[in-house]
């Protein structure tokens, strides 16, 4: 009878260092996959690297697992990096330039709900996941945002997936051949961890702690990363600071979001992916 009670302990012991095995696992195939995507030189490497490699690994039927739980942390991370790209300079320029201003957002929404109304037409899904895949924005954030209003973060992902694929083949040659403008030397959230000050990583992360906690407290419906966001973009809007989190911590904050992306493709199979992506070819 003791040896059958001490059994369940040891089983959960053990589920527990596989479920860590393969958590460790999920996050160096999306290491790798970042790493290849940075040696090709294309753009959110690490992001999008770890996402397609994990997926693919899912779909292969590795033992990788799911992240989501640790998510939040590294959202708050990306949050407060959006965040920093507001300044004095940008929102001047916003108000000199408010007829493009305007032009731009309303064309990004009238894009967005097309995009959302064939996908919901066309490819027959949810009215939450058609909208999420139809709107422009970052991948992690339709995804995860459209996963908490109750979409399926697989669809969302797979269609942000084509989009991108689409925009990074098509783009640069356009630039190439219409302005003759060269993008292959163009970075993405290149910021570096040169010249901080202590005072520097207090505000960014009370950026962080702040706006998590205040924006938990408005009921914003991703506070994680919405909440730091908005308090960056305070704080940088003021000129209290100029500092952005370092690249190497917004990388290796993308190389779990985008792992966490790709782990959602856990159980899926080609056979989905298929149905899925054919009324949008």
């Amino acid at each position: 009878m003791s040896s059958k009670k001490k059994q369940p302990p040891r089983l959960e012991a053990v589920s527990k260092i596989r479920l860590l095995v393969s958590i460790a696992l999920t996050l160096f195939i999306g290491a790798c996959g970042g790493t290849l995507f940075v040696m090709l030189s294309l753009p959110l490497p690490w992001m999008l690297g770890s996402m397609f490699a994990v997926a693919t690994a899912a779909l292969l039927h590795a033992p990788v697992a799911s992240i989501r739980k640790v998510r939040p942390p590294l959202v708050a991370v990306i949050g407060v990096t959006l965040g920093s790209t507001f300044s004095p300079d940008v929102m001047q320029q916003v108000a000199a330039w408010w007829p493009l201003t305007l032009t731009v957002i309303g064309t990004t929404v009238l894009m967005g709900a097309t995009g959302a109304l064939y996908l919901r037409r066309a490819a027959k899904l949810d009215p939450v996941t058609a909208f999420f895949s139809g709107m422009p924005g970052g991948v992690y954030e339709m995804t995860y945002q459209g996963g908490l209003m109750g979409g399926d973060e697989r669809q969302i992902a797979l269609v942000h997936s084509v989009r991108i694929f689409l925009v990074v083949s098509l783009v640069p040659i356009a630039f190439r051949w219409v302005y003759d403008l060269d993008t292959s030397d163009m970075a993405v959230m290149g910021h570096t961890s040169a010249g901080y000050s202590a005072s520097d990583i207090a505000i960014l992360v009370s950026c962080a702690l702040v706006g998590w906690f205040v924006g938990k407290l408005l009921r914003l419906p991703n506070a994680a990363m919405l909440g730091p966001m908005f308090a960056s973009a305070i704080v940088h809007v003021m000129g209290v600071t100029s500092s952005v989190p370092p690249q190497s911590l917004v990388s290796i904050a993308q190389i779990f979001l985008g792992a966490s992306v790709g782990a959602q493709f856990i159980g899926s199979d080609m056979r989905m992916l298929r149905a899925t992506a054919r009324p949008m070819a």
